[in-house]
C-alpha cells in the first residue's frame, strides 16, 4: 500500500482525472482545506499547522480502502522527499533526511529562525499598519462614502413609478438587469476600498431551485454582508425601521427586502407568510438570505439558530463567512420531520455549520439584548440580573430583607422612582436610577412595589424556596369572582418568572397555557405552582439553581453559574435531574 519512503499517494480516480490533487498538495486539520506545501498557513482558516493528505485520510492506521481507489507512485529519483512527502530541508549544503541526527538540531534551529523571521515580520507589519493606515484610511473611508451615495440613483430608478402591488412581484426587463449590475458592481467597489481586494469563495452556490434559501453564519461583524456579492445580491430580510435612514431605506427598496417590525407580531407573521411564499415560488424569485443567529457573535460558537429560515420546508443552503473568504456548502435537503418542525431543522442545519467550522453549537440566542438559553417550554436569562441588582443593593449598603411591608397580597401599588428610593432608603441618583430599571416600567414610567418586593425576598436568603414560591403565589394571585380561592393567572405568572428566572414574558404565556390545561380553570392554584416550581424534574432544578441564597453560590459576585455540574444546563443542554441512588 504505503511504501516506508512515502513514494505511494492514495487518489481516487475521479481525483486523479480532474487533477485534484498533486504531490505537495497538503490538506488543513482544521477546514480540510487543500493547500500547497509551500504556505506556511492554511489559506482558509489561517491555521499554521498543516496534515500531510495521506496522514489526514488515515494511511498507516485504521483506514478503510474505499471503491475504486487506484495508488500512484510519484518518482522521487533526485531523493528530495521524505516519508510524508516533503521536501528535505537543507542542512550544511547537504540533503538531510528524517533519520539523520541532525534533525534535531535542525528542527531546533529552523524553529528559531522562523520565529525570528516571525517577529521581524509582525514588527514590519506593526509599523505599515501605523503608517498606511494614517495616511490612506481617511483616504478610502471617503471615496467609500462617495461610492455608497452613488449607489443611491441605481437604488432610485429600478422602483421608481411602480406601485406597492407591483413591488411584490420580482422585477423583470431593463430594471433588472441595468440597476442590478450597477449595484453590484459599485458594490464590489466599496467593499473593495475598505480593504476587501479579493473574496475568495469555495464550493458551488445552489440554483434557486436547488436551494431558495441561503443561510449565512456566523455573524461577526457589520461587513459580514459582504456575503451578498457572490450570491448575486439575493433578498433579505431587515428590520421596518431601517427604511427611514437615508441610502439604506433606498437600498432595501431596490432589494425588495421583508421587513419586520420587532415590535409587531402581526408583522411577524405577515413574515412567515411573505418568506413561504417568495421560497415555494418554484425559482420566479431570486433567493433570501438569512442570517440565522439573529444577531453579531464572536466567532467561537453559533447562537441557537432561530426558526424563521426553516418555516418554508423547503431545502437550504449554508454559507459559512470565514476572513479571508466564504464557502459554500452543500444544499441541505429537510427531512420529513424537519420540514414539519422548522426548530428541529435549524438546530440540525446550525450543528453541520458549527461541524465545518470547528466550533460547537450552542442554545444560547438573544432576546433583544438579554442572552438567554432555552430550557423547556421556557428562555431562561444566561445569567440572572436578579443577582446583579443585589450587588448593586449591597454595595449602597441595603439589607435586601428590610423591605417588603409595603406590598399588599393580590393588589399592585405603582409607585415612582422618588417614592422607590426613600422605600429602598437610597440616596445616590446613580444607584437608584439603575435599581429601578431592572423593573418593568408602565408607560408613565412606574414600578409595582409588588415586584420589588419579591426581588428583595429572593435577595435576602432568609426564606427557603418553599416560602419563597409561597410568598410569589400571594403577592400576584387573585380573587376569583366567586369567592372560592385564589389563582394565578398569565400575568402574574410571567412576572414572577421574569423577576425571579429572568424569562421574556412572551416565553412564559405558552407554558402557563400548557400548565392550565390539567385544572379546569385558566389559572394556578398554589399546590400547582408549587408543584411546578418546587417539584418538576426540570423546572424545579432550574428553580432551585437560579434562586439559591447569593452566599451559597460561585465566589462572591451573587451569579449562579449556569456550566456547573449541578445546574440544568450544564454545557448549554439541559440535564436530567440525578437520581438519589447514583
Amino acid at each position: 500500500m504505503m511504501k516506508a519512503g512515502g513514494t505511494e499517494i492514495g487518489k481516487t480516480l475521479a481525483e486523479k482525472s480532474r487533477g485534484l490533487f498533486s504531490a505537495n498538495d497538503w490538506q488543513c486539520k482544521t477546514c480540510s482545506n487543500v493547500n500547497w506545501a509551500r504556505r506556511s498557513e492554511c489559506n482558509m482558516c489561517n491555521t499554521p499547522k498543516y496534515a500531510k493528505l495521506e496522514e489526514r485520510t488515515g494511511y498507516g492506521g485504521g483506514f478503510n480502502e474505499r471503491e475504486n481507489v487506484e495508488y500512484i507512485e510519484r518518482e522521487e529519483s533526485d531523493g528530495e522527499y521524505d516519508e510524508f512527502g516533503r521536501k528535505k530541508k537543507k542542512y550544511r549544503g547537504k540533503a538531510v533526511g528524517p533519520a539523520s541526527i541532525l534533525k534535531e538540531v535542525e528542527d531546533k534551529e529552523s524553529e528559531g529562525e522562523e520565529e525570528d523571521e516571525d517577529e521581524d515580520l509582525s514588527k514590519y507589519k506593526l509599523d505599515e499598519f501605523c503608517l498606511l493606515g494614517a495616511l490612506l484610511a481617511p483616504i478610502r473611508v471617503l471615496l467609500a462614502f462617495i461610492v455608497l451615495f452613488l449607489l443611491w440613483p441605481f437604488a432610485w430608478l429600478q422602483v421608481a413609478g411602480l406601485t406597492e402591488e407591483q413591488l411584490q412581484e420580482p422585477l423583470t426587463g431593463w430594471r433588472k438587469t441595468v440597476c442590478h449590475n450597477g449595484v453590484l458592481g459599485l458594490s464590489r467597489l466599496l467593499f473593495f476600498l475598505l480593504g476587501f481586494l479579493r473574496i475568495r469563495v469555495r464550493g458551488q452556490r445552489a440554483s434557486r431551485l436547488q436551494a431558495p434559501v441561503l443561510v449565512a453564519a456566523p455573524h461577526s461583524t457589520f461587513f459580514d454582508p459582504i456575503v451578498l456579492l457572490p450570491c448575486d445580491l439575493p433578498k433579505v430580510v431587515s428590520r421596518a425601521e431601517n427604511l427611514s435612514v437615508p441610502v439604506i431605506g433606498a437600498l432595501l427598496r431596490f432589494n425588495q427586502a421583508i421587513l419586520v417590525s420587532r415590535h409587531d407580531p402581526a408583522s411577524r407573521r405577515r413574515v412567515v407568510e411573505e418568506v413561504r411564499r417568495r421560497a415555494t415560488s418554484r425559482g420566479k424569485w431570486p433567493q433570501v438570505l438569512f442570517f440565522p443567529e439573529g444577531t453579531c457573535s464572536n466567532k467561537k460558537a453559533l447562537l441557537k439558530f432561530k426558526p424563521g429560515a426553516f418555516i418554508a420546508g423547503v431545502p437550504v443552503q449554508p454559507v459559512l463567512i470565514r476572513y479571508p473568504n466564504s464557502l459554500f456548502l452543500p444544499v441541505y435537503h429537510p427531512s420529513p420531520e424537519e420540514s414539519r418542525d422548522p426548530t428541529l431543522y435549524a438546530n440540525n442545519v446550525q450543528r453541520v455549520m458549527a461541524q465545518a467550522l470547528g466550533i460547537p453549537a450552542t442554545e444560547c440566542e438573544f432576546v433583544g439584548s438579554l442572552p438567554v438559553i432555552v430550557v423547556g417550554r421556557l428562555k431562561v436569562a444566561l445569567e440572572p440580573q436578579l443577582w446583579e441588582l443585589g450587588k448593586v443593593l449591597r454595595k449602597a449598603g441595603l439589607s435586601p430583607g428590610c423591605v417588603d411591608a409595603g406590598a399588599e397580597p393580590g393588589r399592585s401599588r405603582m409607585i415612582s422612582q422618588e417614592e422607590f428610593a426613600r422605600q429602598l432608603r437610597l440616596s445616590d441618583p446613580q444607584t437608584v436610577a439603575g435599581a429601578f430599571s431592572y423593573f418593568q416600567q408602565d408607560a408613565r414610567g412606574l414600578v409595582d412595589f409588588r415586584d420589588v418586593a419579591l426581588a428583595l425576598a429572593a435577595l435576602d436568603g432568609g426564606r427557603n424556596l418553599e416560602e419563597l414560591t409561597c410568598l410569589a403565589f400571594e403577592l400576584f394571585a387573585e380573587e376569583q369572582a366567586e369567592g372560592s380561592g385564589r389563582l394565578l393567572y398569565k400575568d402574574g405568572f410571567s412576572t414572577i418568572l421574569h423577576l425571579l428566572l429572568g424569562s421574556p414574558h412572551p416565553a412564559t404565556a405558552t407554558l402557563h397555557a400548557e400548565l392550565c390545561q390539567a385544572g379546569p380553570s385558566q389559572g394556578l392554584s398554589l399546590c400547582q405552582f408549587q408543584n411546578f416550581s418546587l417539584h418538576d424534574p426540570l423546572y424545579g432544578k432550574l428553580f432551585s439553581t437560579y434562586l439559591r441564597p447569593p452566599h451559597t453560590l460561585r465566589g462572591t459576585s451573587g451569579i449562579p453559574n449556569p456550566s456547573t455540574a449541578d445546574s440544568p444546563m450544564a454545557n448549554g443542554i439541559v440535564q436530567a435531574p440525578k437520581q438519589k441512588g447514583d
